[in-house]
């Protein structure tokens, strides 16, 4: 059953065998940025990573969307001009925001290590041997990691039954009776870093 491409009205369709428990969907909230800055030791007072950055760089809040698109970008390897565009604030000021996130030192680094071995490890100790985009690459496979670290982490703790697993999401069942144990839950810890970021649950049936 191939539920990767799985449209999302169908899966609203999809039902646990034991009538007993509820199938349930829980996503990382922005999780590539969340662990990028904690992984960095960066403290965000925010579950909202992008309304974190807009009031660090006095940017306006009502631009949630583009400042989303705006940070992403950056983390995918897009230059500083295309930044400024989408996120409808000066380069220089892109500049000051990947100068005081370690973006740039994070590429030297990187740059550095793949010059001297040909490869690089991610945050996890996994080899990236790949340099077409090092920077992109170290944080998409640094979050994988993390995601699974956090998901068996929520599995063995609740005692869930998972179901599917996509990139920052699971699907999982629950018995109805214990709903309550996982009422409080607003976060995911990976034990091995024991970086939490913030998690949003939907009841699919």
């Amino acid at each position: 059953f191939n539920f990767l491409t799985l449209k999302k009205n169908k899966r609203k369709e999809l039902k646990f065998k034991d009538n007993n428990y509820h199938l349930i969907e829980v996503d990382f909230k922005s999780c590539e940025p969340f662990f990028y800055l904690l992984s960095n030791n960066f403290t965000v007072d925010n579950n909202d990573v992008y309304e974190w950055i807009a009031r660090k760089y006095d940017i306006d809040i009502s631009k949630r969307d583009k400042i989303k698109r705006g940070i992403l970008s950056m983390i995918y390897g897009a230059n500083e001009y295309t930044i400024s565009k989408v996120m409808g604030i000066k380069k220089s000021k892109v500049e000051l925001i990947k100068d005081e996130l370690g973006i740039y030192k994070l590429k030297k680094v990187l740059s550095d290590q793949f010059s001297q071995k040909g490869y690089v490890y991610n945050f996890y100790g996994r080899p990236i041997t790949n340099n077409n985009n090092l920077v992109n690459y170290w944080i998409q496979s640094s979050t994988v990691d993390f995601c699974s670290f956090a998901f068996v982490n929520f599995i063995k703790t609740y005692k869930v039954k998972p179901c599917f697993f996509i990139h920052d999401s699971l699907t999982f069942a629950i018995e109805k009776s214990r709903m309550s144990d996982i009422s409080d839950v607003t976060y995911f810890k990976d034990p091995i870093s024991n970086i939490k970021i913030p998690v949003e649950f939907n009841i699919i049936s």
